[in-house]
């Protein structure tokens, strides 16, 4: 069964595997936890888990770089942010 469809069943926030943009894996989250608040989902905490792991698993400077990335292109207000502050800087 496609993500979408699975999500929809499910009602939980599914990751379209694979993560291309694997660099902005924390705006993923992000947008995984507002989509699952708009539509009145849930977050499967294994998918998030696979996002934070790919932001884990780089070197410093990297994350460093996610890090950036992620303050140009978040909203805010989802708790991202403080969850990775004490990473990579």
């Amino acid at each position: 069964m496609s993500a979408p469809v699975e999500s929809v069943r499910r009602r939980e926030v599914l990751l379209l595997e694979p993560l291309v943009n694997w660099k902005y894996a924390l705006t993923t989250v992000e947008r995984m936890r507002r989509y699952a608040r708009e539509l009145g989902y849930s977050v499967a905490p294994e998918e998030e888990a696979k996002a934070w792991c790919v932001f884990h698993e780089q070197p410093d400077n990297v994350r460093a770089g996610m890090l950036d990335r992620f303050l140009r292109t978040a909203r805010g207000g989802h708790g991202v942010l403080e969850e990775a502050a004490g990473v990579g800087r």
